[in-house]
């Protein structure tokens, strides 16, 4: 008798505890909210200097700064300290951060995907089917904030869709464009490069 009951304390303790992993495990799995902006860019980036100069000179409004740089992009990273100068000259808060958010390492870089998430999102998925471009990222819903420009949203297609509990943004890539990930934390790159001519 005393062997049976010792059975049956074991397998309510397992049961138990198997419950309390398959509860932990459910607070594990939370839905992320992300965000997607997509920066098409033409012509070359802007300068520091050159950027700097035009906010001395105060001949831009501030949405006007601002649709140069979402056109444009900046060749420079904007960090705490080129924050901190911008605003000492005058620069809206407003113009800074879509600085932050434009960078183009070179000319040849067309566009831009920034998916921004309120969590760690290392688990992401990328790969190229056809012509086009995916991000996959599990748990996740997205918010979509447009910012293409000219024929942008024609050429590069943008889509973000819902599968199940996954996002899936995806673009098209024109002939010659090769498209790389870069991935920090919360914050997933999708940058989309001209091959150089040779």
């Amino acid at each position: 008798m005393s062997s049976l009951l010792i059975a049956a304390v074991f397998l309510a303790v397992s049961l138990t505890a198997t419950g309390q992993e398959r509860r932990s495990g459910t607070r594990r799995v939370t839905q992320r909210n992300v965000i997607v902006r997509f920066f098409a860019f033409i012509g070359k980036p802007i300068k520091k200097e050159a950027f700097i100069e035009a906010v001395k000179l105060r001949g831009l409004t501030a949405a006007e700064l601002i649709e140069r740089i979402e056109t444009r992009g900046v060749s420079f990273r904007v960090n705490d300290m080129t924050k901190a100068e911008l605003r000492e000259l005058g620069m809206p808060q407003s113009v800074v951060e879509i600085a932050a958010r434009s960078y183009r390492a070179s000319e040849n870089e067309v566009a831009r995907i920034s998916v921004i998430a309120d969590t760690l999102a290392s688990d992401y998925t990328a790969y190229s089917s056809g012509n086009r471009f995916y991000i996959v990222i599990p748990n996740s819903a997205a918010s979509r904030y447009n910012q293409e420009k000219g024929s942008a949203a024609e050429v590069f297609d943008l889509q973000i869709q819902q599968r199940g509990a996954d996002t899936v943004i995806s673009a098209r890539k024109s002939l010659g464009v090769h498209a790389r990930v870069e991935q920090s934390f919360n914050r997933i790159e999708a940058v989309f490069v001209r091959k150089s001519a040779h």
